[in-house]
């Protein structure tokens, strides 16, 4: 039997990437619409991003280890912890990458971020 970490590895490898592609992305996908609902639910403005995702799974997936033992649980913890080190590596790597995430529901404007600048781009969406 493979230890948890290395089962976390072979999961989160190229295989997952080709189906799903990078964790940034897939993740960044996922924040985007939970914080618009989460902005548009409870009328906050919050920006998850992909690493955030990839936290929140963890955390779920060791609420789920809490209410019982079931090894997939720990596999599942240390994959998405995995994907944290590779949204890490990539947005290190990858200084061009531009994130958007909602941040005001009311005029539908997005931020876009230069990780290699540090500089912010705001565009209204807002139909005219």
């Amino acid at each position: 039997m493979k230890s948890i970490l290395d089962e976390a590895k072979e999961i989160t490898g190229n295989e997952r990437m080709k189906q799903y592609g990078h964790p940034r992305d897939n993740f960044g996908d996922v924040a985007r619409l939970w914080s618009a609902y989460i902005t548009n639910k409870f009328d906050i403005s919050l920006n998850l991003e992909s690493k955030d995702i990839a936290l929140l799974m963890c955390l779920f997936k060791v609420c789920r280890e809490l209410a019982g033992h079931k090894r997939d649980n720990l596999v599942d913890a240390a994959g998405y912890i995995r994907n944290c080190a590779q949204i890490e590596i990539e947005e290190e790597n990858n200084n061009d990458w531009r994130r958007y995430h909602v941040t005001n529901r009311n005029n539908s404007i997005y931020v876009g971020e230069n990780w290699k600048n540090k500089h912010t781009i705001v565009k209204n969406t807002k139909k005219k």
